[in-house]
């Protein structure tokens, strides 16, 4: 069967792990600076923390930025942003999105008077128009999850709001494992942000500093990106030819003339997703509906789907192909081959 999605994992970062065991240092250490440094290198930034996980990532962001009267996120979302949001003891506003890029819809977010957060997830790696969300008194959370390789205006997501976070959690566009990343241009949040996973000196503060094996494995993986990037649009402009032959819709950017996807997942958009997922499962291929309607953050929350057609419709029409730069081009032209017979 081959599954909907694999690390790229290679000698590179046995080697590299390997190098940490032997020194006994696996702590963090110079292999986590080193990695932080290099991140904030390739996304731009002039401020990069490495922390154990995207969750602790997006907590240390909502911490750093205080208590405030609302918090906006998504419904259709992972809900590791809604418990980041419950850990740092605030309020979640959960709202609809939109039907082409699947991010956070501007129009039902209703403005406040004071001080608020928007959390912006990249939904899939696609760019959300952040510009559109900037007014006075409020901040800019990007989620860039799933979005590190995605371009936006010539420049990396992640530098267009206050604070950004990053995840090299297995399935993403790199992996340590487990891990994150915090990015700021502001030197006071990133200083804040570095108090509150400096455990030893600092209270209140977290458990949440990446290890230098961790570290040593990203530094490999993130050397390994432009490569990923190239399989993953090669895949993904197959995938394009076949889906406007059979007349099937698939997720967008609403500014596609000005971003840079990095393809981290395929979603069709179709009446057709439940049987085309079957017909590929019958031929040893797994396909997944990438967020399913019990798992959208106001169906978790009893709140009602009246509130969110948007979501509703997206999570009952949509099917999520393999793409990933370890699927061997064998296992691809078999994907391929059942697109086309369905």
């Amino acid at each position: 069967m081959i599954p909907h999605n694999k690390p790229s994992i290679g000698s590179e970062e046995s080697a590299a792990i390997t190098e940490v065991i032997s020194s006994c240092w696996i702590a963090p250490g110079e292999k986590v600076k080193q990695f932080e440094q290099a991140f904030a290198d390739y996304v731009g930034a002039k401020y990069a923390i490495a922390v154990n996980s995207g969750t602790a990532a997006l907590t240390v962001a909502l911490k750093i930025l205080g208590r405030m009267p609302f918090i906006a996120i998504p419904t259709y979302v992972c809900s590791a942003v809604l418990n980041a949001v419950d850990m740092s003891n605030q309020q979640a506003c959960i709202v609809d999105i939109n039907k082409n890029d699947f991010n956070m819809e501007k129009i039902r977010v209703k403005l406040r008077p004071y001080q608020g957060v928007y959390i912006i997830p990249y939904t899939f790696g696609v760019p959300a128009d952040v510009e559109n969300f900037k007014i006075e008194n409020q901040y800019i959370i990007e989620d860039c999850s799933q979005a590190l390789g995605s371009y936006i205006n010539g420049k990396h997501v992640g530098l267009q709001g206050d604070i950004a976070t990053f995840s090299f959690g297995p399935s993403k566009m790199i992996t340590t494992g487990s891990g994150g990343m915090i990015v700021t241009n502001n030197k006071a949040l990133a200083d804040k942000a570095r108090e509150y996973i400096d455990y030893d000196k600092h209270i209140p503060a977290f458990n949440f500093g990446m290890n230098d094996l961790q570290a040593a494995m990203g530094i490999e993986q993130l050397k390994k990106l432009p490569e990923f990037l190239r399989k993953r649009r090669e895949m993904a402009t197959a995938y394009q030819d076949i889906c406007k032959t059979k007349g099937w819709r698939y997720q967008v950017s609403i500014n596609c003339l000005f971003s840079d996807l990095n393809w981290y997942r395929y979603i069709v958009k179709d009446n057709c997703v439940s049987r085309l997922k079957q017909h590929l499962a019958d031929n040893g291929i797994t396909a997944i509906i990438p967020i399913e309607q019990r798992e959208m953050l106001h169906n978790m929350l009893g709140l009602g789907a009246e509130n969110y057609p948007n979501a509703e419709w997206v999570a009952g029409h949509s099917l999520s192909l393999p793409i990933y730069p370890a699927l061997t081009d064998e296992e691809f032209n078999h994907i391929l081959d059942y697109l086309r017979s369905f």
